[in-house]
């Protein structure tokens, strides 16, 4: 067992972007999807930061078009999309702070709102040790369309505070990495709250609460 745990935030943290950006960004180019469907995902990470739209809504609407794909097929494009496009938006600096908790025997944690399928792939060639998420249900290795418990704000904490009943670990010893003043019920949880090129009003908590803050490694 290793001696204390590392959660890491996904979009905008461990990435400078979203990673469903980029993985709808392949769909197009790979001729899944056509320009006017890719037009229409655009607005929604702006729409999501002002506030003016429901991401798990979205989120579970989208996928709904992927239902019937079967697991091979949706991990291995995710795979794919990883290594054409989303390995090149990881931040230095989580790649840094990484490599902190390995040499520190850390254990790292991927906890993010994003679909399995767009996370496994970060957390395999990043040699994290486990990954939360909301999680694709299948029937049959065929993809329902469904999604389980959607890895947001409380549902956050919640699943964290499980994963380290389950494994032995405490959130009072824990590390969160994150970007969004969402993620404020976790950051409040754990010993060291670190905010990653944080949104304005994660960014004033921060400074206010005297929380570490990373900037820098923007594209």
């Amino acid at each position: 067992m290793k001696d204390y745990v590392a959660f890491f935030d996904m979009d905008h943290t461990i990435l400078t972007t979203y990673a469903g950006r980029l993985y709808f960004k392949n769909f197009y180019n790979e001729g899944y999807i056509n320009r006017w469907e890719i037009l229409k995902l655009v607005p929604y990470p702006f729409l999501y930061k002002l506030g003016l739209i429901n991401m798990e809504k979205i989120t579970r609407k989208v996928s709904k078009k992927y239902k019937g794909m079967n697991r091979k097929e949706i991990f291995d494009f995710a795979e794919e999309t990883y290594q054409k496009l989303v390995k090149s938006y990881i931040r230095q600096s989580m790649l840094d702070e990484i490599e902190f908790h390995k040499k520190n025997n850390g254990n790292l944690v991927i906890i993010s709102a994003s679909p399995r399928n767009l996370c496994q792939p970060i957390k395999d060639n990043l040699g994290f040790d486990d990954l939360i998420c909301t999680e694709l249900e299948f029937k049959d290795d065929i993809f329902t369309g469904n999604l389980g418990v959607y890895c947001y704000e409380e549902n956050k904490v919640t699943l964290a505070e499980n994963y380290c009943k389950k494994n032995g670990y405490t959130l009072k010893n824990a590390y969160f990495y994150s970007d969004s003043i969402t993620d404020m019920p976790l950051l409040e949880k754990v010993k060291y709250p670190v905010c990653v090129g944080p949104d304005k009003k994660l960014k004033k908590m921060a400074l206010k609460r005297n929380w570490k803050i990373l900037d820098g490694d923007k594209k």
